[in-house]
């Protein structure tokens, strides 16, 4: 039976055969057998194809797909052209054995064929079903807007009000709308399945379980009990994605410590979804054993165990982030931990029991197939954490394990799947890898590199094992030929960019274990390289001196990096293409500006400065758990904005940390801009307030912050005409899901100071700013700024980054996401100039770790403005207005540019008001383009 199992079945494998139903619901509507490929009508004909399809089944049948695949093709041949019935049921069967191999492309254009052929034959019906299984394809390849388009149409409407959950979609066009048209309730089913697929895939849980419940009332209503348990495995795994999102915002919440309320809501949440899922997934498990239908219990199953270890996992996490908050001496601590993670494994031993044992039943009573062989390589995995670098830190041998992975590689082995046969070898590598059998680790690895050459569709397995042998031959001392291996790996992440990471945005929070960890090992490497420069035992930080080819490779590595977490943050709504040669146009000496990158390592930072003269210096800073520490608690002092009395101890000491040791090449540059790439928790801090015992940074530097150089736009010729569409909420108001946002009375003058200072501007505020006034004002007019002195947050989850409109009819605000922003601006004003400046005076980063300032640093990527001024955190409205007004009167002089004339705004505000804390004006950040 083939399945529709997730793109990326590595990463720990949790995944696979999370979703099901869709294959089910759609694999040959209308013919006797929804498990296996189909057979055709006898036909006379010279070379007896209707023999050949019953052979080709028989060998589907035993596994044997490459021997199908051939005879089927030799079928087409026997077939005439217009026979398109025969050769569409023939281009079906080709598609599923394509499938089985990972050979996407492939079945991508068998099912196009089949499409055709029906469409030819004047089969309407079954056209709206060879359009949802190229949809399916489309999903699995991360091409989700291509799979809606195919099954819904462009825009898909989800109708949350409607009376019947049936008529909740409504769609344009594509299969849904086919099925619908035709009274195919089967096939509105199977298009629904794949509409929950694809919006699941893009993160859209929600969206994604009420096409699911949609579904499963049709089901009910027509009594299609067949598909029932593979719609419920599904929703069950919408709900456990739903959980472990809360969880993540959860752990976010704790570990930035705000208000502990927040945390524990945010927990009981996630803990009502997986008790949702966990009862639903057992409800699809009782229906299959009722009908002894072993192929559709596999997945769900399959759901039962990743679930428990998701919540096991979760149950671990907050133990020990509460034994992190006791005081403890260093030793009892460790000792309780190591308590924790025994009792941890125990639990789990135990409770994961059952699911195991079924799931390895199930693997041996099932015929060989690429299912079960993921199936094996998933129960092997459940014996290690769920989440992991690929570490061995906490990797508990375990002979079981290896038993399933061989299992599992003997059963891809028999069906010659070379995707499935690459990660059996990968993980058994893996596993000897952790025993400390580095020959045997290495010999598996390359194994599993030449599977994963040997299929098109695992390049997404390729650059693990490449980044596997790269750690196996740094382990046995090869530092030369572990830089070469994790470089391919990364040449490979390289081409693949795009796809691997929009692919699936639940792959989002596992992408700083599968992906980012290789571009920091690599940088590590190239450091290790230069030993002789450095002195790793060193407790203090160093500059170091290396060549300038060194130096640029590792900022390469560093902007690949920078990139890919951008990629992986927005996911398909956002494709990123670097702009070539902006280093050089940016860095020019004429601008007088440094580029300052930082980057976090395991148990040290490195800042690399780039000077305007084309010279670079590289300096490492040991203790990171210390600095760690430092810009904590500098980032909560200074949000503490209202206190009379502030310290000035941390921003003095980070100053000496970061800045002193490149003061002297700054003065002898002349430079008057710092712009930084920051990485990781760098990015929570305003570098502007830094102090050196005398000055704030900002009193002597212009500064700016760029998510990546390699993004930013270069200066523009001409300064555009300065005029703004400036959009404001004064009012107390609350959304329709019952959020409530106060009100923010001196916005009302800020707004006013923007029309004073920007003669030409328009004013949209209170009942007044709508997404739909909003959208005529773009329409009508050309405006170089955006301004929204409105409530926002930027969060760690790009759909949560957004802003608070005015009251539409009903007399609520509404939630304008950036990504529905960006198509907005470019939706009304395709062919205007793009907006140089989108300014956000009430908005916050939300509650998150540091990658929700990635939201904040991508508002200008997003909108396709080529700046943003936002805040860090929610600033005195009062304040934001005082700063606004003097930001834009400078900005008026063209000899400055964007930075300085926030500097001189930031400037006036200090010498005005000498005695406020720096909290005030220093979170306001200017992104992007500093000119």
């Amino acid at each position: 039976m083939h399945s529709l199992k997730h793109r990326f079945l590595i990463h720990h494998y949790r995944r696979v055969l999370l979703f099901f139903c869709a294959l089910t619901l759609t694999l040959f509507i209308g013919h006797p057998s929804s498990q296996t490929p189909g057979t055709a009508p006898a036909i006379a004909q010279a070379l007896n194809p209707t023999q050949l399809v019953q052979d080709g089944s028989q060998a589907y049948q035993q596994g044997n797909y490459k021997e199908a695949i051939s005879i089927w093709n030799e079928t087409l041949e026997a077939y005439a052209t217009d026979n398109f019935a025969e050769r569409a049921l023939v281009n079906q069967n080709l598609a599923i054995a394509y499938q089985q191999i990972g050979e996407m492309p492939s079945a991508l254009h068998q099912w196009e064929a089949a499409a055709t052929a029906y469409q030819a034959n004047g089969n309407t019906l079954q056209f709206g079903h060879m359009l949802t299984q190229q949809a399916q394809v489309y999903t699995r390849q991360g091409q989700h807007q291509r799979a809606l388009a195919l099954l819904c149409g462009e825009t898909p409407v989800i109708d949350v009000s409607a009376n019947a959950l049936e008529d909740a979609v409504r769609c344009n066009r594509g299969s849904y709308l086919i099925a619908q048209e035709n009274a195919d309730i089967e096939g509105q089913v199977a298009a629904l399945g794949s509409l929950a697929e694809a919006y699941r895939a893009k993160g859209k849980y929600d969206e994604a379980v009420q096409m699911l419940q949609a579904g499963l009332n049709l089901v009910q209503i027509h009594s299609l009990e067949q598909y029932k348990a593979s719609m419920l495995t599904s929703l069950g795994n919408s709900y456990a994605r739903l959980s472990q999102v809360a969880n993540r915002r959860a752990n976010a919440a704790n570990s930035v410590r705000i208000n502990a309320e927040i945390t524990q809501d945010l927990r009981n949440e996630a803990n009502e979804y997986a008790d949702n899922a966990l009862q639903i997934i057992n409800e699809a498990i009782q229906l299959t054993q009722e009908k002894g239908d072993l192929v559709a219990e596999l997945p769900a199953q399959m759901n039962r165990l990743l679930l428990g270890q998701q919540v096991l996992e979760q149950q671990l996490s907050e133990q020990q982030q509460k034994l992190e908050k006791q005081q403890l001496p260093e030793q009892q601590r460790e000792l309780e931990k190591q308590r924790l993670i025994e009792q941890h494994q125990l639990d789990k031993n135990n409770r994961l029991l059952p699911a195991r044992r079924r799931l390895s039943d199930l693997i041996q009573q099932l015929p060989p197939s690429r299912e079960t062989a993921y199936a094996g390589i998933t129960l092997a995995k459940s014996f290690q954490p769920a989440r992991q670098d690929f570490s061995c830190d906490t990797y508990a041998e375990n002979s079981q394990q290896q038993t399933y992975l061989e299992q599992a590689l003997y059963l891809a082995e028999t069906i010659e799947d070379a995707r499935a046969t690459s990660f059996a070898l990968g993980e058994l590598g893996h596993f000897e890898e952790c025993r400390g059998e580095l020959d045997r680790a290495i010999s598996l690895t390359n194994q599993a590199q030449l599977a994963a050459s040997h299929s098109l569709e695992s390049a997404d397995s390729l650059y693990l094992w490449e980044w596997q042998i790269g750690r196996l031959h740094k382990k046995q001392g090869d530092i030369g030929q572990a830089e070469k291996d994790y470089e391919q790996s990364i040449n490979t992440l390289e081409i693949i960019r795009t796809e691997i990471l929009t692919a699936q945005r639940d792959l989002q929070f596992d992408f700083r274990d599968t992906v980012e960890p290789i571009y920091r090992q690599y940088i590590e490497l190239q450091l290790e390289n230069t030993a002789e420069n450095i002195d790793d035992s060193a407790n203090t930080k160093q500059i170091i001196n290396l060549p300038d080819n060194r130096i640029k490779g590792i900022l390469k590595s560093t902007n690949a990096l920078r990139l890919s977490e951008l990629q992986n943050f927005f996911g398909d709504d956002c494709v990123l293409t670097p702009l070539e040669d902006s280093q050089s146009h940016l860095l020019k000496k004429e601008l007088k500006t440094a580029v300052i990158h930082s980057i976090i390592l395991n148990d040290k930072a490195v800042l690399i400065a780039s000077f305007s003269d084309g010279d670079s210096k590289l300096i490492q800073i040991q203790n990171v758990a210390e600095l760690k520490t430092t810009v904590t608690d500098f980032r909560r002092n200074l949000k503490r904005y209202t206190d009379k009395v502030y310290d000035q101890d941390l921003a003095r000491k980070l100053y000496q940390e970061l800045i002193n040791p490149l003061e002297t090449e700054l003065a002898n540059t002349g430079i008057d801009t710092l712009v930084f790439v920051q990485d990781g928790f760098f990015r929570d801090i305003p570098m502007s307030a830094l102090y050196d015992g005398e000055q704030y940074l900002i009193q002597r530097y212009a500064i700016a912050t760029t998510p990546s150089l390699e993004l930013t736009a270069t200066p523009a010729s001409k300064r555009p005409q300065l005029r703004a569409l400036a959009l404001g909420l004064t009012k107390e108001i609350e959304t329709e899901e019952g959020r409530s946002f106060s009100a923010l009375p001196s916005v009302d003058d800020e707004l006013s100071s923007v029309e004073a200072q920007l003669p030409g501007s328009m004013i949209l505020q209170d009942q007044d700013f709508t997404t739909e006034s909003l959208t005529a004002a773009l329409q009508a007019a050309s405006y170089s700024i955006l301004h929204l002195a409105t409530h926002g947050e930027f969060s760690t989850i790009p759909e949560d980054t957004f802003v608070v409109t005015g009251p539409n009819s009903s007399g609520q605000a509404e939630i304008l996401t950036f990504g529905e922003l960006e198509a907005l601006i470019r939706q009304a004003s395709p062919n205007a100039e793009p907006i140089d400046l989108i300014a956000l005076t009430a908005c916050e980063t939300a509650t998150g770790d540091d990658r929700a300032t990635l939201g904040l640093a991508g508002v200008a990527i997003r909108s396709g403005a080529r700046s943003a001024i936002a805040s860090l955190w929610k600033v005195d409205d009062e304040t934001a207005a005082e700063l606004m007004g003097y930001f834009y009167h400078y900005l008026q002089q063209e000899q400055l540019s964007k930075a300085k004339a926030l500097q001189q705004a930031q400037i006036e505000v200090i010498e005005k008001n000498k005695t406020n804390h720096p909290g005030y004006w220093a979170p306001m950040i200017l992104v992007g383009s500093w000119q």
